[in-house]
């Protein structure tokens, strides 16, 4: 009896854990996303073929509340800003992918704007931008390494594939 009193608390811990944590995430409309795989390939190569560049710079801490500022600058390949009209941006870090922010997004200067987000946690975060020209509307995705300030500092070498900037030794 004592057995089975163990396996079901171990069972509802388990389903406790399994609905609460934000780092488990379900894509949102993943269904249709993946109904619709053929158009998102070929939006994706559109926007490749552009050739537009988009870089993104996280401030510091910025007050107690622990908010940074996210500037955001659009170019094209030969390093001219993008006028842009409108620019909606999602982030979230890649651990608690659950945790969508939508970041207001206000314009600075020509191809480039900035955004306030509390961002409590070092890591790499998914910048999600929908940008919105005279004559089309772009979807750019962009992986960003937030670093603490307290930690050796991470580059983002390629996709998947983290580094540390300082030598250690055995």
């Amino acid at each position: 009896m004592g057995l089975l009193g163990l396996q079901m608390t171990g069972c509802l811990f388990a389903l406790f854990i399994a609905t609460t944590s934000s780092s488990m995430a379900v894509i949102p409309n993943y269904h249709r996303k993946a109904m619709e795989w053929d158009d998102y390939k070929a939006e994706q190569q559109a926007t490749a073929d552009l050739g537009w560049n988009e870089s993104i710079d996280v401030s510091p801490p910025i007050d107690i509340m622990e908010n940074r500022l996210i500037t955001i600058r659009v170019e094209d390949t030969h390093k001219k800003p993008i006028e842009i009209e409108q620019m909606t941006t999602m982030v979230y870090h890649h651990a608690q992918a659950a945790e969508l922010h939508e970041v207001t997004m206000k314009r600075l200067a020509p191809g480039t704007f900035r955004g306030k987000l509390r961002i409590r946690k070092a890591g790499i975060w998914q910048v999600e931008s929908k940008i919105t020209t005279a004559d089309r509307t772009v979807n750019l995705s962009t992986k960003h390494v937030v670093k603490d300030e307290k930690l050796p500092a991470l580059n983002l070498q390629q996709p998947g594939s983290l580094s540390s900037n300082h030598n250690s030794r055995p």
